[in-house]
């Protein structure tokens, strides 16, 4: 399969990973979110695609590595000025990260 990361043509890259997904074809869904994450490796939402899409696919480190640069990117983002106080959303409350929490 060619993937190409034209940038306009991202969009449709990542709705063929979704798509690719959806239908079970994990394997080559990993393919297209790898690519994105090269274009652009601070994209949280790929990160936590690749995190998913390794662990359908059995390679559970490697899952476990990108949830864990996910999670650091978005706490630099949410450190950056954006603590609202607000911890809605934090479904594991004040318990921390856990690495089996991905499994």
């Amino acid at each position: 399969m060619l993937v190409s990361l034209n940038p306009q043509q991202i969009k449709y890259q990542k709705n063929l990973m979704l798509s690719l997904e959806n239908t079970g074809d994990y394997k080559n869904a990993l393919i297209i979110a790898k690519k994105l994450s090269q274009h652009d490796p601070k994209d949280v939402d790929i990160l936590r695609k690749l995190a998913y899409l390794h662990r359908q696919v059995g390679e559970f480190n490697e899952a476990i590595e990108k949830f864990e640069n996910a999670v650091k990117i978005d706490d630099n983002n949410n450190d950056e000025g954006n603590d609202d106080g607000n911890d809605e959303g934090n479904e594991g409350g004040d318990r921390p990260f856990e690495r089996t929490d991905l499994l």
